[in-house]
């Protein structure tokens, strides 16, 4: 959680941009020393001259020594940047609270949208913010921050992975991550989705979604509305001749290490049989379809047609390996069944 100090208004020593010495309390107001403010904590401040003309918000670490509050971040301020003020004359400076202070909602986020040009070792993350993984902490990104595919390192432009090189074909999770020292967030990309490796001093993190490296470990390229991710190409994950009666596991490119709700499309060609189709979640219990279960039916045809084609989009929750089952009354030898995968739905731990 963040760090309080309850009716804390003091007058600073000096103007200019330095940190916050404490000269005197605001009449009516605490000292940090007598709000009890803690040593090395993070408070967030207001600082403003008398005529409101200048004024600065940010946050930074609390000294006893020397009674300082640093201005380590500055957020925004009467000139419109996020550079210290230089004030004509020493401010007012009041801890204060901002809105993602207050208690978060577990799984709550907002924006933190990833992107990537695709065929490219970067990608990005737009401003935004949620509660980390514990619920006990609120992570905000202030700008965008970009990240490539090399080693972690602080700040945008540079490395985002969290231990090994970057492999082919796999899937990586991404994470918004932040010290408590300090305050600093940042993004992360790792293998784990629940357990990335941390960089020193970052103990807070959240999954913000997930990203797959083509064959040349560069990030393939998606687009992102909300919770909904859609491969810019659609990927066919299933060609099968004769498919059987038998209940078959599909692994459809979507994200591994999760449970998404997978956005896919079938083609169904009945050449040989008539038949139904049941596509179903592993974690549901096996069914046969029938003329009263299933997601879509498919007939051989009449009187001079050959075949006949059936199918459409369908959304199914995977397991965490990508999985979806899919099962069929009946089946020939000239019978076709492909799936296409366009995307997914993933909640991001919005839900659960």
């Amino acid at each position: 959680m963040a760090s309080f100090a309850d009716v804390c208004r003091f007058t600073a020593a000096s103007s200019g941009t330095g940190d916050f010495v404490v000269s005197a309390a605001v009449l009516g107001y605490q000292t940090p020393a007598s709000a009890q403010a803690v040593n090395a904590a993070i408070y967030k401040y207001r600082a403003e001259s008398a005529d409101l003309t200048q004024w600065e918000c940010g946050y930074g670490a609390y000294t006893v020594a020397g009674t300082t509050l640093a201005r380590t971040t500055v957020l925004f301020n009467s000139a419109g940047t996020t550079a210290k003020i230089s004030f004509t004359a020493a401010p007012q400076v009041a801890i204060v609270a901002y809105g993602e202070d207050l208690d978060p909602v577990d799984g709550q986020l907002f924006g933190l949208t990833l992107s990537t040009a695709g065929a490219s070792t970067t990608f990005s993350v737009a401003t935004g913010w949620a509660a980390d993984s514990t619920a006990v902490n609120i992570l905000r990104l202030y700008a965008a921050v970009a990240k490539t595919t090399s080693a972690w390192a602080v700040g945008t432009g540079n490395g985002g992975l969290d231990t090994g090189s970057i492999a082919a074909s796999t899937w990586y999770h991404t994470h918004i991550i932040k010290r408590l020292d300090t305050g600093v967030t940042d993004v992360l990309v790792s293998l784990s989705a629940t357990s990335p490796t941390m960089p020193t001093n970052y103990t807070l993190f959240r999954r913000i979604g997930s990203m797959k490296t083509n064959g040349s470990s560069q990030w393939t390229l998606f687009q992102q509305s909300s919770d909904t991710f859609l491969w810019d190409v659609p990927i066919q994950d299933v060609a099968a001749t004769n498919p059987g009666t038998a209940a078959v596991t599909r692994t459809l490119t979507v994200p591994t290490g999760v449970v998404v709700e997978a956005i896919y499309s079938v083609a169904d060609q009945a050449v040989t049989s008539n038949h139904f189709v049941l596509m179903s979640p592993l974690s549901l219990t096996d069914q046969t379809p029938s003329s009263s279960i299933f997601s879509y039916s498919a007939q051989a045809g009449g009187t001079g047609i050959t075949s006949f084609t059936a199918g459409g989009q369908f959304r199914t929750l995977t397991n965490a390996s990508a999985q979806i089952r899919s099962r069929a009354s009946a089946s020939g030898a000239s019978d076709t069944f492909t799936i296409s995968t366009t995307g997914w739905i993933d909640t991001r731990g919005r839900t659960a």
